[in-house]
């Protein structure tokens, strides 16, 4: 399985999980995103798979 994290806001969620579901629907295959607690709302609504995680996030967003 495909893994990726969401480090922007919003917009980027949004951008994210709207290509995961068309990558779902064209290949059949799942992705798990792992998103904000605050951002989990945009990937229900699109049906992604998804990790509530904010402390990888904050962590990536650290790790250059």
């Amino acid at each position: 399985m495909v893994r990726l994290v969401v480090l922007g806001g919003t917009g980027d969620t949004y951008l994210v999980c709207a290509l995961v579901a068309a990558f779902k629907e064209r290949h059949g295959r799942d992705v798990e995103v792992t998103v904000r607690q605050q951002y989990a709302y945009i990937a229900e609504m699109f049906g992604a798979n998804h990790v509530i995680n904010d402390g990888v996030i904050s962590a990536a967003e650290l790790d250059h």
